[in-house]
């Protein structure tokens, strides 16, 4: 960030700082080729180069005020530095670069302690100039931050974690808790979502931010520990996967008008990069982009994997590709048949959808759609697509809108939802009863759950809502709007766990909500007055009746 307001101090406008980060890649690609080429020779050099100016989602990033390209770009100077000069100059120039990616995204700290090892082990005598060049950058951010900010560190780890770690979380990018996500929708400062989660915090009584948020994440691995590892599981393979996710709109409207080709797919990177581990011999040369590579997967694990994130990948991956195409082309024959076709199977395999990719992918068409209908007077069709939001039509309007929708599982859901706001009970029942074998993956723009949509409607139309309750349990484990649900009707440990996984904040809210659902409208009120009053500047709570 801090480079980006330099640039800006020093007069460069928005088109010369794109020139710049695009630069920056471009030389990025030159480095991960000078690598590629120390270990399997020229052409490896010009096949990461091209590998790494062929990623789309590293070309689109270049675009955006983010310090992804930069990171990139580091990544792939401190790669250069430690494969071409085998002296303490090489060690301190990757240091240094190291150093610099650690302070465009904390988490490269890990692939820092790494390298260290693999220096110490290997090159005892480069480890001091290393360390002692990587501490420069670190410092001196540091003390900038703390200068002009009051914080040593504007991210910090413990809002990371709980953005990847929740019960919201789908493992595509980070989900924040809905009221962050509004105070910082609501804001015209940039990347106020870190100021966001200090103030709720705060509001909660707690004494430091990091620490709060961390425990909540941690309170929800521990409670739910078969869907935490199945959501690292899903981390770790969206990491790998062809599917780019995107955390920005912009980024996502820049892929949308972009050709299919003649971009790579990552997927096709993690076939070749296997490869080389296969058919390299000896294997000892790539242990440094393995390091890298492993460093950066699982900080994509812990915290969360985007588009963004994932291009600190790119360098190693592009390298290791690289010497995997080449060491195929020097197969026999027959071996070229078969190392070609298992690249292609897994690059293919890499590219099947499951319901993350499925659903953060419709979740933008749903928002560009919605934008359409919008500008154009449809605003019914637009509180259809719009889940997260109320209304912005009468009920009649909404559910004649929601009534009119055909198409997949996932238009159906949305519409069952905008017949439960327009108080059309029973039709969305009907709705829902067609989508059982629907898994929906909403992170806070709704309850991914069909069964806790049938309860709201089974309560509504008299009918128990206690079996549906059960299994939306099982659906989103830990979720708010559940945990709520079931704490109103009664379950003691369920009101406890809303108390333990959650802010006070979304607990009330979702309560009151509950309480709405069971005509205990003196009690929704008197939680939406305590909202209002001890948090004024968010207004999702006035919505409530």
């Amino acid at each position: 960030m801090w480079t980006i307001v330099l640039l800006r101090r020093l007069g460069c406008g928005v088109r010369a700082i794109r020139d710049i980060q695009i630069a920056l890649l471009s030389i990025a690609a030159a480095l991960c080729g000078v690598a590629a080429g120390r270990i399997a020779g020229r052409w490896a050099s010009i096949a990461a180069a091209m590998l790494v100016l062929l990623n789309r989602a590293a070309l689109i990033a270049a675009t955006e005020f983010e310090p992804e390209t930069l990171i990139v770009f580091a990544l792939a100077a401190s790669l250069a530095a430690l494969m071409a000069w085998e002296h303490r100059w090489g060690a301190a120039i990757a240091g240094l670069f190291l150093g610099i990616a650690v302070t465009g995204r904390p988490v490269a700290a890990l692939a820092l302690i790494l390298i260290t090892i693999w220096i110490f082990v290997l090159r005892r005598r480069h480890v001091v100039p290393f360390l002692i060049a990587a501490a420069i950058p670190i410092a001196i951010v540091l003390a900038v931050n703390g200068h002009l900010t009051g914080h040593i560190s504007i991210m910090e780890p413990g809002t990371g974690l709980y953005d990847g770690n929740n019960a919201l979380a789908t493992g595509c990018a980070g989900v924040l808790p809905r009221i962050v996500g509004d105070l910082d929708a609501a804001s015209s400062e940039p990347d106020y979502l870190h100021v966001a989660y200090r103030l709720v915090a705060a509001r909660a009584n707690a004494s430091e931010a990091n620490r709060y948020w961390s425990r909540k994440s941690l309170a929800w691995m521990r409670t739910y520990p078969i869907a935490a590892a199945r959501l690292f599981a899903w981390k770790a393979l969206l990491s790998i996967h062809n599917y780019d996710i995107f955390d920005l709109s912009t980024m996502w409207r820049k892929n949308a008008v972009l050709p299919r080709w003649p971009f790579v797919p990552f997927g096709a990177l993690t076939a070749l990069a296997i490869a080389a581990f296969v058919l390299r011999r000896p294997r000892a040369a790539l242990a440094l982009m393995l390091i890298f590579a492993i460093a950066t997967i699982a900080a994509l694990i812990v915290f969360n994997v985007s588009a963004r994130q994932r291009d600190a990948l790119l360098p190693p991956f592009a390298i290791l590709a690289a010497i995997g195409l080449i060491e195929i082309l020097r197969c026999r024959r027959a071996q070229v048949v078969i190392a070609c076709g298992a690249v292609l199977a897994l690059t293919l395999l890499l590219g099947i959808d499951g319901p993350p990719q499925r659903e953060d992918a419709y979740a933008w068409w749903a928002s560009a759609q919605a934008d359409r209908a919008a500008s154009v007077g449809r605003r019914d069709i637009a509180s259809v697509l719009r889940t997260a939001s109320p209304p912005s039509v009468d009920s009649q309007s909404l559910r004649g809108a929601a009534m009119q929708v055909a198409g997949g599982d996932e238009l159906r859901f949305d519409a069952a939802i905008a017949l439960e706001k327009a108080s059309a009970w029973a039709e969305a029942d009907m709705v829902l009863e067609g989508l059982t074998d629907y898994e929906p993956r909403r992170d806070n723009r709704a309850v991914s759950s069909v069964a806790y949509y049938r309860s709201r409607a089974a309560r509504h139309l008299g009918r128990d809502p206690r079996p549906f309750l059960d299994r939306a349990e099982a659906d989103a484990p830990g979720d708010p709007d559940v945990l709520a649900a079931r704490a109103v009707a009664g379950d003691a440990a369920s009101a406890q766990r809303l108390d333990l996984l959650h802010d006070p904040f979304t607990r009330d809210y979702a309560l009151a909500r509950a309480r709405e659902d069971a005509g205990d409208l003196a009690g929704a009120r008197a939680l939406r007055d305590r909202l209002l009053r001890i948090f004024p500047e968010w207004r999702r709570p006035a919505d409530l009746r």
